[in-house]
């Protein structure tokens, strides 16, 4: 089971390493880097296994259709796409 952040800290930081460098900077520095290497590995831990965690897709992987070829512009696509759908301003204006 993965370990709180407490328990993370008091696990890593050693009582020794405070009485060689008792300055408070070091000590925060050392926890902070405890801190982030535990939330990195709760975050590998969550993506490896998205089921176990109810780990929901972002809003761009659920809108995400087709992938672009590899010959083409991303402008390109997006005029292709948009252009057949939208009225011209010619057409508006007109009626």
């Amino acid at each position: 089971e993965q370990a709180h952040a407490s328990k993370s800290i008091k696990n890593n930081l050693k009582v020794s390493e405070l009485l060689t460098d008792p300055s408070y900077a070091y000590q925060s520095k050392r926890c902070q880097a405890i801190l982030d290497q535990a939330r990195t590995d709760r975050q590998a831990i969550r993506a490896s296994n998205p089921g176990r965690f109810r780990v929901k897709p972002t809003l761009a992987e659920r809108c995400l259709r087709e992938p672009l070829q590899s010959d083409s512009n991303p402008q390109d696509w997006f005029m292709k796409s948009f252009d057949s759908r939208s009225r011209s301003v010619t057409s508006i204006t007109n009626k």
